[in-house]
């Protein structure tokens, strides 16, 4: 018999959720009859840490589903603990560095980097790299910004492949050289 799948079901009773919950420090108890019941326990009896990693180990268990259901990818459990604690450490990182460069050269501050406008009827283009690793692919980003400090417009593009990250940011320079030139 066939039954609907639930969110408790997905992402607390499946077989690669519980697996998964089992290499986090979360005690997933004896089960609830909805996930709202369950994550509601979680949070009367849970510490902080043990709140944030609930939130983003569902959110990796989710994420790890869409893969597979959308992609045909699979994931270890291991990896979905691990993405789960990378993406909230550097998101506690962002958040200390408010108004400040994520830039790990950055010295704490005495010599940050700001976005500073370009001269009077110019155009800025600014360019970025990021690498996705785990997903065997990277992606650039460009940003024109006017005087004023107004997008005039924006492009992204992802590259399957494992780069170096200053490569990821040449090739980042290379297709807003190639913008650039389309746009006189």
């Amino acid at each position: 018999m066939i039954s609907t799948e639930t969110i408790q079901h997905a992402l607390v009773e499946y077989s690669s959720a519980k697996a998964t919950w089992h290499r986090s420090i979360v005690d997933i108890g004896a089960g609830a009859a909805t996930f709202s019941c369950w994550l509601l326990g979680i949070f009367t009896r849970a510490h902080e840490v043990e709140m944030e990693e609930v939130a983003m180990v569902n959110w990796a268990i989710w994420r790890a589903r869409n893969d597979f259901v959308w992609q045909k990818k699979s994931w270890l459990t291991s990896n979905i603990v691990t993405a789960a604690r990378n993406m909230l450490d550097q998101y506690k990182f962002a958040q200390g560095r408010k108004g400040l460069s994520l830039s790990p050269l950055d010295d704490g501050g005495r010599n940050y980097e700001r976005w500073i406008s370009p001269v009077l009827n110019k155009i800025k283009v600014n360019v970025d790299g990021a690498l996705f690793e785990q997903e065997g692919w990277f992606g650039v980003g460009c940003v024109a910004r006017d005087h004023h400090g107004t997008m005039v417009e924006a492009f992204k593009k992802g590259k399957v492949g494992y780069v170096q990250p200053e490569i990821a940011e040449f090739i980042g320079i290379k297709e807003a050289l190639s913008w650039i030139a389309t746009h006189p």
